[in-house]
């Protein structure tokens, strides 16, 4: 289980923003769980940042894009960066 904040800046002393060691461990899992063919991602309302999440996933393999911009137009946009840039940062 992993926690952070559906914010792109932090506003709040409770806040957790999304930073590459949350980008990092969900790419050791994702790598580690090669005999899966899905993985369910999802967050409290499944609009913002687990999109965001998997959106960023998309961008690291290649994998198309379009249909979940379309179904989740409000994801969020750190979220999927860090997640993108996350290979580069090792």
């Amino acid at each position: 289980r992993m926690y952070f904040s559906d914010v792109t800046e932090t506003e709040d002393p409770t806040d957790v923003l999304f930073d590459a060691e949350h980008a990092e461990a969900i790419r050791e899992f994702i790598e580690g769980a090669p005999e899966f063919d899905r993985i369910i991602l999802h967050c409290n309302m499944g609009m913002s940042r687990s999109p965001g999440v998997a959106l960023g996933l998309c961008d690291l393999h290649g994998w198309a894009t379009a249909e979940l911009e379309r179904k989740h137009p409000g994801w969020n946009r750190l979220v999927r960066s860090v997640m993108r840039d996350s290979s580069t940062a090792n």
